[in-house]
């Protein structure tokens, strides 16, 4: 196996990202918006990865950054009110957006 093997690279993607899934999966209730607002920016992110992160990075941020939000919002309800989460992980999504584009 070569040392630059994507199809290695590809799998481990694939199974650490199922690894997560199951971790929150029994941590978090998977309802509402969250989930499919994180899958299309989880797709998003993978074509803008593919080609060497030029494309849809930004709504990518946006789509991660708002499902995460309303996953977290309920749990993290203690702390702060539902809105507040949302903007917060909003601006986590385009931190993570800005990042990547550098």
């Amino acid at each position: 196996m070569k040392i630059g093997d994507r199809r290695s690279l590809n799998l481990g993607v694939a199974l650490v990202a199922l690894g997560m899934y199951f971790i929150l999966a029994r941590s978090l209730h998977f309802r509402g918006p969250g989930p499919i607002l994180i899958l299309i920016g989880a797709i998003l992110l993978a074509f803008s990865a593919l080609r060497e992160f030029r494309g849809p990075i930004v709504p990518a941020g946006v789509l991660l950054g708002l499902g995460a939000g309303f996953l977290l919002r309920d749990p993290l309800e203690r702390w702060m009110p539902a809105w507040a989460t949302l903007l917060f992980f909003l601006g986590c999504g385009l931190l993570l957006a800005s990042g990547l584009d550098r």
